[in-house]
């Protein structure tokens, strides 16, 4: 969990906000995790551009049945309760 945001930390300190965030866009092979999907991507700046919500439709996974959020997906991968 640790390294998943490092890696968005390191994303965003380059100037670039993922924006969607989802189990499916993130691999994990031999402990090193892989970002996938940045098709949603955009500067820093630019989110302010955007509307309220980008990215997968957040109600097709379960216990998403709040607003999208880095913590439930964090929450979703990790097994967290």
């Amino acid at each position: 969990m640790k390294e998943l945001i490092a890696k968005l930390g390191k994303i965003k300190f380059a100037g670039i906000l993922h924006r969607d965030i989802i189990p499916r866009n993130i691999l994990i092979n031999e402990g090193i995790i892989k970002l996938i999907d940045l098709s949603w991507a955009g500067e820093n700046e630019d989110y302010k551009n955007f509307p309220g919500r980008l990215g997968t439709d957040y109600r097709k996974y379960p216990g998403f049945d709040d607003r999208y959020s880095l913590y439930k997906s964090l929450e979703y991968i990790g097994g967290i309760q």
